[in-house]
């Protein structure tokens, strides 16, 4: 089994946010922006940089029709994002769950290079779920018809129990678009860099309301200072504290907060009246 200690490289906090106040998102992006830039003075931070760049891409998920893979906590999600010079699609599997050493023990391995994660996620009020990814770069949409095309690519889903032929499809045959805009970056004591991203899903690519608004914040330990996978992560203190302190103010921002949230997942696999009401409804 695989060593179920491993140190954490990236703590993201997240928060959904209500998606009536996005209807004209440049704007509503300024003046959240400027809203955090506030609060993160208030706490002893500052703004080091204010960015307006914008990501797009289209995303969706894969599983068996029985959910085999949600069941298991596994996730197994494509994203395609148009860059030069460099792959399009990127195929994401992920284990998450609220046991670090459980998700930490998983086999998350490739038989293509990729790059690996593990991470704390942390959502309101202050909940942590431990996941474990790796993703995968390609030029070209993979096309998996059964599980057993998708274990051929992460060989660890062969110990989950479940039949090599069972199909591989589209989640509620749901795929969103996914616009992606970065804030800039937060500064708590010396040099710790805190970043900050907004990301919006839209059903069609020329709506104005999104169906999921969601606020980010995160940081990593550098590779470097990583000098084993046994060896637990050290954050600095500075940056825990004036982190948390944020996204605990930003809770009580009662005109931007969702107050019956749903993660992007739970969201793409209906769980949930917002996502069934969705469905029906397109």
């Amino acid at each position: 089994m695989k060593h179920s200690n491993q140190a954490i490289n990236s703590r993201e906090y997240k928060l959904i946010l209500n998606v009536n106040q996005f209807y004209e998102r440049n704007h509503a992006v300024e003046k959240f922006g400027n809203l955090v830039e506030l609060l993160t003075q208030q706490f002893s931070g500052k703004v080091i940089s204010r960015e307006t760049a914008e990501k797009y891409r289209q995303t969706y998920y894969l599983d068996t029709p029985n959910l085999d893979l949600r069941h298991y906590g596994f996730i197994l999600r494509i994203r395609q994002e148009k860059r030069s010079n460099q792959p399009e699609y990127q195929v994401t599997l992920k284990h998450r769950e609220s046991d670090r050493y459980l998700s930490a023990s998983q086999d998350l391995s490739a038989t293509k290079p990729g790059k690996t994660k593990f991470e704390e996620d942390i959502i309101p009020p202050f909940q942590s779920k431990f996941s474990q990814s790796i993703s995968v770069a390609k030029n070209q949409q993979p096309n998996f018809e059964n599980i057993k095309q998708v274990a051929k690519l992460f060989p660890g889903l062969k110990s989950l129990d479940i039949p090599e032929k069972t199909p591989i499809e589209k989640v509620n045959n749901f795929q969103v678009y996914e616009v992606v805009r970065k804030l800039g970056n937060l500064q708590f004591g010396d040099r710790h860099i805190v970043k900050t991203d907004l990301i919006f899903w839209y059903l069609n690519q020329t709506d104005n309301l999104p169906v999921i608004a969601e606020f980010s914040l995160k940081y990593r330990i550098p590779k470097r200072l990583l000098e084993s996978p046994k060896k637990l992560e050290q954050f600095p203190l500075p940056m825990i504290q004036g982190t948390n302190r944020l996204f605990k103010a930003l809770q009580q921002q009662w005109e931007w907060i969702d107050f019956h949230p749903m993660t992007k997942t739970a969201y793409v696999y209906g769980e949930g009246n917002k996502s069934q009401n969705t469905f029906l409804a397109a």
